[in-house]
Formats: structure tokens, sequence, C-alpha cells
């Protein structure tokens, strides 16, 4: 497992050298990081896909923590202070109430 952090941290850092120029091409970051996936998984087998549940977790709270984190930085903050009540009532009023009806939902 430690083997496989390693590779994903060094594309990661190899990632953001080049960042600055993917990011005014047409491709995206996560288009890059899943053709990277595939290439080095299936296409020349460097991991063998027989990960554990806990591995996989790992795997997918820090993928979703380094997406969800460069999405909040390239966040319009102009934008979001010009149209500050709708993400207060989506955070204040949806999502409590999202929790509320899968709670309820879930009894």
């Amino acid at each position: 497992m430690y083997a496989h952090l390693a590779v994903l941290a060094i594309f990661v850092f190899l990632f953001s050298i080049v960042a600055g120029r993917v990011e005014r091409s047409v491709f995206s970051g996560p288009m890059i990081f899943v053709t990277t996936g595939v290439v080095i998984g299936p296409v020349l087998g460097w991991f063998p896909g027989a990960a554990t549940g806990s591995e996989l977790r790992v795997l997918a709270d820090l993928t979703l923590a380094l997406f969800l984190f460069v999405d909040a930085a390239n966040a319009n903050l102009a934008a979001l202070k010009r149209s500050f009540g709708i993400p207060s009532r989506m955070l204040l009023i949806g999502l409590p109430g999202a929790i509320g009806l899968g709670f309820c939902l879930a009894l």
C-alpha cells in the first residue's frame, strides 16, 4: 500500500509542476488523473486492483479531499460575495434538511 501511495504522491507532485499549463489547455485535472490511473493500473499492470476495503476508503477520502480543496481554491470570491444568499441558504437550510430527510427515510 505504501508503494501505491508513493506513486500517487509522486504523480501529484509532477502534476503540480505542470498544473498551470494544464489549466490553460482543453484537459482538466480529473481527466489527467483518470487517464493516468487507467494507464498505470489495467494497461501497465502496476496496480493489480486487489485492494482491501480500508485501502480503497483511504484512497477515496484522499481523492475527495484533493478535488474539493482544488474546487474551493478556484472559487470566485467576488461572485460569492455578490450572491451570498444562495450559498448560505444551501448550507443553513438545504444541508440540514437533506440530512433530516435522509434520516427520516432511513428510519
